[in-house]
């Protein structure tokens, strides 16, 4: 299409387009306001077609009301004169005033006169009755207005709906001219408004009306009856007779203007009709003549508009082509002039300045551009056709099917043609048939993909043999059509590399066939063995192969793959017979295709099996020869060996040797294996034989001495059974020492790896041995250095137990004095740290499925730091070490001396157990006593120690002797060695996170520059406490004695707080607080007092308020806490509240005393019970199953048993039914109260319970309140006395005091907010496990025993065991429960309920189950973060 034409086109199309969008507004805009303007004329006549009526109307009431208020009708209605009605109302009187109707009624409501009159036909028609109902209806309103107003003027006036048509109408009273009455009635005029009346109307008004009633609207003007309906729904008034006007427009309908067609439209108004719900429609209709000049406007708009757009148009073309199209038709002629001739060097020339002009200059631009680039292609081609015509690879043009157009000189070197020889020639004659295929998908992949393809084939030589060439193709397309005009192709000769890779893949197959046969697990060595020698024989085309066995000048077959089975292991030669004579003489394979070539072709063999080729090489086992591997043939082989089967073959010789010393080790292994698993399992075997066999009859003796202390016992008698009782539990300790340091010495003791609370760790450590110190008055006291990390990386467990170990002993040799732990840290660099111990290590966290935080989240508490050295200092006042006994105290099962033995007791274990745990965590043990040292002190170590003590740290001399002035300081009589002993031991760790919002090292802000006065006797303590202040950045002043302190406040000291000791000398601290209060009376001074744990304090005077009591020893966040508390606003209360005084009754056991037996064989379970048991103050005994609970009744009589259901070997149920049939036997003297304890989530454990003999039911997890109610129910044996019956009382719980009224007693007052608990835990049950002091204790065996159920569900599920699933789910449920993990408790039940449905059906497990076990993982550990957590919690608080 030409450029003229284009622009034509574009013109033209914009032109349309233009005139449309005009046509198109011109239309909507002016079209619009003549619509408007049609509209309003039409509204306007509907509105006079109203008044018309309106006027009628006014002229029948004009008649109406000169015939009524006339004298003569007021007459006439009495006496009824016709003259009256002659001369009034006759013919003319109608056709004169146009009335078809006249009535008039007596005030009786009676017709006095009634006329109906056509005056177009001129004769009387019957007087509808319709008239007379409504006039009576009428006078009877009139009566009512009457009434109302007082007078009966209401005229009334409107249109009617009578059979004959509408009707116009109007009514007035019969009065008097002067309008007076009394009243006589009433006379009535009316008019049809027929067709004519219609057209008398439409005349006067020159307008086209019309009535008609509005159902008789159209169906195709539905939409205006609607219209109407809608704007005046209820058009009849509320009173039936009022007087229309239709000039007011109240009681009218809007007026509705529809368009009927292109020449007419209406409008439409409602008329109501009086004393009807029924509407007449006045219909106007009026011609569309300013609609129609409307568009005839628009219309010569339009043209007007089109013939000024063409006309532009065309001068608009006439100048683009005089201007534009003209010029480029002379530049397109030049350059095609420039084309036809292909002289570059020709120039088009353009007049003018303007894009034309700059075109032409372009295309003589682009003309030069080409002239160069054409010379520049000719060198180029000149040098391609040089490179192509020296090159060593053949470069080849040909046709898509395969015909020569070029082919390069190289074919001469590399097919022996010439070029002229093969152009012409089909490509494809020259291929191998068997590459015809390969060939063929390669071209299709270069036609579809149009890229170069590399394909290797074989191809023939001018001689005949063919030669492997490797070609890379491409394309060359015709531009415009896409289609292949030739191919490129560049080839070289890759017959020697493709040799070579065959041989590797050959040596590769070979290879990977030697590695499956050596590798298959699957197979014995013998049949690896016979394998690897089939293969051999296929891989080296030889038919006999052996694998011999030499000894001396014996040879022997091991091993043997022949054709015919002529040859069998174990046959025997010389082996001088074989050439494997030879081959043990070299070291590399001996191999010959034909005997006959070699120099043994005059000696050959002397066996069965001729060896004409042959292939053998030595095998070696253990550094000698065991034998050879030989492959031969009895026929020459007809190709040569090649070096990858010497290499193969070389690698059999090897995998057999290094299998034959391997099976030997394994055997030698084998059997040392099983003497130390026999000698192992035989002293397992006597480890749990002794446990079960002591811990049997020990329960018994427990058992029986604990009845034995319920009963009358003089006082000589309960120092024997008391003697019996303290023996039986010194000797279980003493058992589980022994498995202790049997684990150790077999190397089966796990170590954890989770973060703790140092802190927490040692002052629980301390909390166990505080009440025997303070019954021996015993002072206990730690410090720990403030470079020592708060949180560490270890085992909490095994810390504590070296710590109480050492506390224990501490106690027990000290008299008098003090017990005092102090904690140093120090770095340890990583090369320093390398072989540290950790060889020793045996971390539990290394396997996930053992119930402990995974490694990311200790990664996470990790600090990164590198790890340091903990050391701790256990140091007394106690009798000491002498220096030459010190060399026994490591040593199993020895003390230091026979009659240390024999007074304090001890089974020599409990410090060599201390040191292994010490050496297993990383350190070592050691003792200082005297002068004396013993066991493996760090090589750093210099005693004594002098602690790091700030610079301000200036308190006062102390005469008394102390720890500290032991220890902690170098005494000042050098020849004087100090009394008592100091045990070390190390720990390597990990430093933490420390979780706490408060660093207790560090000043406290609200703590800074505090006055505190210090009061205590002893000088441990006061240093303690003296230190801990200045750590928070407080002003301590100590003072070793109450006079000391009442001199320093008399002399107008100002303290801000004083911490008073209780015991003192002299003066008790309750006096010196009286004397305190006496001399400030003036200003708040807080007091805090110290206790010693286990005293009752209960006769200070009321008049001395304390702020907070704090037990001895002093924890050190109870400290802080106290104190943030009093200056953080805390209420402070005035004497000490027991925790948990109103919900626990502590006197529950001496009001009901009751034996009482825990049949409960989870750990986790029975922890919670014992306690809450404890708490009550009842002592139980525990049966781990339904057995043992058997055995305990025959030894002695229960008031209750606390039964589990679910137990092994026996279950609770079993049990129960069993006691109940020997109490029917007699058997059983006494029946026991059976209480069950389940969860109550199976639906018919209740019912199995109580159908099995059980008295009450109590679910689980245990609840005080349940459990209290439950025991509420016992009664008691006839036999048993009450009061001989021993409960616990209040001071031997170890609980600690709530130090602030109204605060937890796991976190005082002031304290940093605790940490929220994990939403996977109850807090409820949490609560109450704080309650019962239990929930630490609970949740490390939680830890330790549900990974062991776990276990027992993964083993369940993979063996589709149904029993083994409800049995562990079961357990996982109850202990769950138990710590609060509901959720997990949750998932537990649904494999219970599964596994036990599917036991009872003996089918196994559905697939759902995995699901429910990956959901009960991922629940697990969730629970194991947050129980962890929970201990965090525990231990900072």
């Amino acid at each position: 299409m030409k450029l003229r034409k284009k622009i034509l086109i574009i013109v033209g199309t914009t032109l349309l387009g233009l005139n449309v969008v005009l046509y198109a507004t011109a239309s909507s805009i002016l079209l619009g306001d003549f619509k408007e303007l049609e509209q309003k004329v039409v509204h306007q006549d509907a509105v006079r077609g109203l008044q018309s009526l309106q006027e009628t109307i006014n002229e029948l009431e004009s008649i109406a009301r000169y015939h009524a208020e006339w004298d003569d009708t007021y007459s006439f209605i009495t006496p009824g004169d016709p003259n009256y009605v002659n001369s009034n109302f006759g013919n003319e009187t109608f056709l004169q005033l146009k009335l078809n109707l006249l009535l008039i009624l007596d005030e009786q409501r009676k017709p006095v006169f009634s006329k109906a009159f056509d005056f177009q036909q001129k004769v009387e028609i019957p007087m509808p009755g319709i008239i007379q109902d409504l006039a009576s209806a009428y006078q009877q309103q009139l009566e009512k207005k009457f009434t109302e107003t007082g007078h009966y003027n209401h005229p009334l006036s409107g249109i009617v709906l009578l059979p004959q048509g509408p009707a116009l109408i109007a009514a007035q009273s019969i009065l008097t001219s002067q309008g007076e009455g009394p009243y006589r009635g009433t006379l009535w005029v009316g008019r049809f408004l027929n067709q004519p009346e219609i057209d008398r109307l439409a005349d006067l008004t020159q307008l086209s009306l019309l009535v008609y009633p509005m159902s008789a609207l159209p169906p195709e003007l539905d939409g205006v009856r609607t219209e109407l309906e809608e704007s005046n729904p209820s058009a009849t008034p509320s009173e039936p007779f009022q007087r229309m006007d239709l000039g007011s427009r109240q009681l009218l309908s809007p007026i509705v203007v529809k368009a009927l067609s292109e020449t007419e439209m209406a409008a439409y108004t409602a008329i109501p009709a009086i004393a009807s719900n029924n509407r007449l429609l006045l219909q106007v209709t009026h011609n569309r003549e300013i609609y129609a000049k409307g568009k005839t406007s628009v219309r010569y708009f339009i043209g007007a508009l089109l013939g000024v757009s063409l006309g532009f148009s065309g001068l608009t073309l006439l100048l683009f082509e005089k201007l534009v199209l003209s010029r480029l038709t002379v530049l397109t002629r030049k350059v095609e002039r420039i084309g036809d001739k292909g002289d570059l060097s020709m120039r088009v020339k353009i007049v003018g300045q303007d894009e034309l002009s700059s075109l032409g200059m372009t295309i003589n631009g682009m003309l030069k551009a080409l002239q160069e680039s054409q010379y520049k292609l000719r060198e180029s081609e000149e040098r391609y056709r040089l490179m192509a015509e020296n090159s060593t690879d053949m470069i080849s043009r040909h046709t898509p099917k395969g015909k020569f157009i070029y082919v390069s000189p190289a074919c001469h070197s590399l097919l022996g043609y010439e070029p002229d020889e093969l152009i012409g020639c089909n490509l494809y004659d020259f291929f191998h048939p068997e590459d015809a295929k390969t060939l063929a998908k390669s071209y299709l992949a270069m036609v579809k993909g149009q890229v170069s393809y590399t394909v290797s084939y074989r191809i023939r030589h001018k001689y005949g043999h063919y030669l492997w060439f490797e070609s890379t193709s491409r394309t060359v397309r015709n531009p415009q059509t896409e289609e292949i005009e030739e191919l490129v192709a560049i080839s070289r000769d890759i017959t020697e590399r493709h040799q070579t890779d065959e041989e590797l893949r050959e040596s590769e197959a070979s290879i990977r066939a030697l590695y499956k046969i050596t590798s298959s697990r699957k197979l014995s060595f013998e049949q690896r063995l016979q394998r690897l020698l089939s293969m051999g024989k296929r891989r080296f085309g030889l038919s006999v192969a052996i694998l011999s066995r030499i000894k001396g000048d014996r040879y022997e077959i091991i091993a043997v793959e022949s054709p015919d089975n002529t040859l069998q292991p174990g046959d025997r030669f010389s082996l001088s017979q074989t050439y494997c004579r030879e081959t043990l003489r070299l070291k590399e394979p001996l191999y010959f295709e034909s005997v006959s070539v070699t120099r043994w072709h005059n000696k050959p063999t002397q066996t069965p099996f001729p060896q004409e080729a042959y292939i053998g090489t030595r095998v070696i086992v253990g550094g000698k020869i065991y034998g050879t591997l030989s492959f031969s043939s009895s026929t020459p082989l007809g190709r040569p060996f090649k070096a990858v089967d010497k290499e193969l073959l070389k690698l059999m010789a090897q995998w057999i040797g290094s299998e034959i010393e391997r099976r030997a080790a394994a055997a030698d292994l084998a059997r040392a294996r099983d003497e130390a698993l026999a000698a192992t399992r035989a002293k397992s075997e006597f480890l749990a034989t002794m446990s079960h066999e002591i811990r049997t009859p020990m329960n018994a003796v427990i058992g029986m001495t604990g009845l034995l202390l319920d009963t009358n016992l003089n006082p000589e008698q309960r120092d024997f059974v008391e003697t019996v009782r303290a023996s039986g539990d010194a000797l279980l300790t003493i058992i589980n020492d022994i498995l202790d340091f049997s684990k150790i010495e077999s190397g089966k003791l796990d170590l954890e790896q989770q973060p703790f609370n140092l802190r927490s760790c040692i002052e629980d450590s301390l909390d166990l041995l505080a009440s025997r110190a303070a019954e021996k008055g015993v002072e206990l006291a730690y410090l720990i250095e403030p470079s020592t990390p708060e949180m560490i990386i270890g085992d909490v467990t095994r810390v504590r137990q070296i710590l109480v170990n050492l506390l224990s002993n501490a106690v027990k040799f000290t008299e008098k004095g003090e017990v005092v732990v102090s904690v140093s840290a120090s770095t340890i660099h990583p090369q320093q740290a390398v072989g540290i111990g950790t060889d020793r290590l045996i971390l539990k966290d290394q396997q996930t499925e053992n119930g402990h935080l995974p490694k990311d989240l200790i990664q996470d508490l990790s600090t990164n730091t590198p790890p340091c050295q903990i050391q701790f200092t256990v140091s007394d006042t106690g009798i000491g070490i002498p220096p030459e006994r010190m060399n026994r105290l490591f040593k199993s099962f020895s003390q230091v001396d026979s009659s240390t033995t024999r007074e304090y007791g001890g089974t020599g274990l409990g410090l060599a157990i201390s040191k292994r745990l010490s050496e297993l965590m990383g350190g070592r043990m050691w003792v200082v006593s005297g002068e004396g040292v013993g066991g493996d002190p760090d090589p750093a170590f210099q005693w004594p120690i002098a602690p790091a003590i700030p610079d301000n740290f200036s308190p006062r001399t102390d005469p008394e002797q102390s720890i500290f002035t032991l220890t902690d300081a170098k005494s000042a009589h050098p020849d004087t060695p100090p009394t008592g002993s100091t045990f070390y031991f190390t720990v390597m760790a990990t430093p933490a996170v420390n979780p706490l919002p408060v660093d207790l090292n560090g000043t406290q802000p609200s703590l800074a520059g505090k006055r505190v006065l210090i009061v205590d006797d002893n000088a441990t303590n006061r240093q303690i406490l003296t230190r801990q202040a200045l750590f928070w950045g407080m002003k301590p002043k100590a003072a070793s004695s109450a006079r000391e302190a009442l001199d320093w406040l008399q002399n107008s000291e100002i303290f801000d707080i004083a911490i008073l000791d209780m015991q003192m000398p002299q003066m008790d601290g309750i006096t010196l607080a009286s004397y305190i209060r006496g001399i400030v009376k003036n200003r708040e001074f807080p007091l805090v007092m110290l206790t010693s744990i286990g005293r009752q304090e209960v006769d200070w005077p009321h008049k001395v308020p304390f702020a907070a009591f704090l037990n001895k020893p002093i924890k050190q966040s109870y400290l802080y806490n106290v104190l943030a508390g009093i200056f953080g606003g805390v209420p402070i209360l005035s004497r000490p509240v027991l925790m948990n005084a109103l919900a626990i009754d502590p006197q529950m056991a001496q009001h009901k005393p009751l034996r009482i037996l825990l049949a409960e064989d989870h750990l986790v379970n029975q922890k919670v019970a014992l306690q809450i048991l404890h708490r009550l103050g009842y002592r139980a005994d525990v049966a781990g199953n339904g057995i043992e609970v058997l055995q305990a009744l025959d030894r002695q009589h229960y008031d209750v048993v606390l039964m589990d259901v679910h137990m092994p070997e026996m279950d609770g149920l079993a049990a129960t039914r069993q006691i109940c049939e020997d109490a029917r036997d007699g058997r059983l003297l006494h029946k026991p109260r059976i209480i069950a304890m389940t969860a109550n989530a199976m639906q018919g454990d209740r019912e199995l319970c109580l159908e099995a003999g059980m008295d009450d039911y109590i679910s689980k997890p245990i609840r005080m309140p349940e459990l209290v109610e439950a025991l509420a129910l016992c009664s008691l044996d006839s036999d048993h006395s009450p009061l001989m019956m021993p409960t616990l009382s209040p001071g031997d719980s170890d609980a600690p005091r709530s130090e602030l009224s109204g605060s937890d007693p796991e976190t005082p007052p002031g304290s940093p907010s605790k940490a929220i608990a994990d939403p996977v835990l109850n807090q409820a049950m949490l609560a109450s496990l704080r309650d019962i002091e239990a929930l630490e204790e609970v949740i490390e065996i939680y830890l330790e025993e549900s990974p062991k159920l776990i276990d027992l569900l993964t083993v369940a599920i993979a063996q589709d065991d149904s029993f083994e699933l409800q049995e562990a789910a079961h357990s996982l449920k109850s202990t769950s429960a138990a710590v609060g993990a509901m959720s997990l408790a949750d998932l537990s039940q649904q494999l219970e309920s599964i596994g036990r449905s599917h036991h009872n059906t003996q089918t196994p497990p559905p697939p759902e189950v995995t699901d429910i076990f990956s959901d009960l993982i991922t629940e697990y550990q969730r629970v194991k973060t947050a129980l962890n957590w929970e201990l965090q919690q525990g231990e900072s608080s």
